[in-house]
């Protein structure tokens, strides 16, 4: 299967291109830029940049999986209603990645490193509050502990961080020494998920019809 992932919900905006055969990630290619108020301009050409890179066509691709949130109100619309224009007609398929798991899944090799069985990630929201999430690490999956089904919105004092593996865009708020490959948004993450999810048997298709972003809440955030 080859996937063409988009992130855009935060100050990253950029698609990347992989495949994914018998749950084995393979990343092809990538471009992306790390740039405010850049998304609805670049995104396209980033998009044609990558499949050029990679000698493909969008009729080549198999899956659109985009980044569907939390993170920035105008970032997340602009990726998901332009992954909903590459999938209008049926193919590629559509799936809609929960950002917090991209960040957590593109952590796992480092927990099993550091010896960590946990992974917080944290996202910047609004009014010096966070999207916080927390996964259990287990072999090359991770999980939501019992009782958490979605990112919660906290301050930066009611954040949990113990014995966890933190990462995300506002994981240096949380923990200045956390790792500085994962405290950036990326495709490839994106990309690696929904192998992960395709993988697992857990990925959800979604119709471009009716689609929509993970907001969690309706808010101004970075862009």
């Amino acid at each position: 299967m080859i996937i063409l992932a988009l992130e855009t919900t935060g100050n990253t905006c950029g698609a990347a291109v992989a495949s994914c055969v018998e749950g084995q990630f393979v990343l092809k290619g990538l471009a992306e830029i790390h740039e405010e108020n850049a998304h609805d301009e670049r995104l396209a050409s980033l998009v044609q940049q990558v499949l050029a890179a990679t000698d493909l066509r969008i009729t080549d691709v198999d899956l659109v999986a985009v980044s569907g949130g939390p993170g920035s109100f105008t970032g997340t619309r602009i990726g998901v209603s332009f992954a909903k224009g590459l999938t209008l007609f049926g193919q590629p398929a559509l799936a809609v990645i929960d950002t917090c798991e991209s960040l957590a899944q593109a952590a796992v090799e480092v927990a099993h490193a550091a010896g960590r069985s946990r992974i917080a990630v944290a996202i910047p929201s609004h009014r010096a509050l966070y999207y916080v999430d927390h996964f259990d690490v287990a072999g090359a999956l991770i999980t939501r502990p019992h009782g958490h089904t979605a990112p919660r919105l906290l301050p930066i004092s009611e954040i949990d961080v113990t014995d966890a593996l933190v990462c995300g865009p506002g994981a240096r708020d949380v923990d200045p020494a956390a790792v500085s490959g994962l405290t950036r948004l990326s495709a490839r993450f994106v990309a690696l998920r929904a192998c992960m999810q395709l993988r697992a048997g857990t990925l959800v298709s979604a119709d471009p019809n009716t689609a929509e972003p993970l907001y969690r809440q309706e808010f101004t955030g970075r862009t």
